[in-house]
């Protein structure tokens, strides 16, 4: 699906979200945005659920969505474990109590300059990540996708 550090920064983006606005409104804004999404996009169903797909592809971006279940999973890591970064513990308990869908990949300098129509990014390439935008940039974005 990616590397650990590209999830990483996913729930961390998604954690941001959450703690800037009112969590119940950012949810159920997310979850119209989501729903939207998925009747203006092609829906590819790989668990064989037609209720909840376990992918989804966006018509106008191209961006493959991966759904993120309800449950439980311990976060962060050991002390001891090879590789870690200070910011990586305490290990804790993390509850998804409502199921999302949430990019498989980071969003390239193409697919932000489909929908914002500019390319803020300093290291060019339209198959890079699109980088230098803040966090309110990120939301128009996800309004106007």
């Amino acid at each position: 699906m990616g590397s650990k550090i590209s999830i990483i920064n996913h729930i961390n983006a998604v954690r941001c979200y959450l703690k800037k606005g009112e969590k119940e409104e950012a949810r159920n804004s997310i979850q119209d945005s989501i729903q939207d999404s998925i009747q203006d996009s092609s829906i590819a169903a790989k668990s064989g659920n037609s209720e909840i797909p376990e992918t989804f592809i966006s018509l106008s971006t191209g961006m493959e969505f991966v759904s993120v279940p309800t449950g439980e999973f311990d976060m962060g890591s050991f002390s001891d474990e090879l590789g870690r970064s200070d910011f990586e513990s305490p290990t804790h308990r993390v509850t998804i109590k409502s199921h999302f869908y949430m990019s498989k990949s980071q969003v390239t300098q193409k697919q932000w300059k489909t929908i914002m129509g500019n390319n803020p990014s300093h290291f060019k390439g339209e198959a890079r990540p699109v980088e230098m935008v803040s966090w309110e940039n990120v939301q128009e974005f996800v309004k106007k996708n």
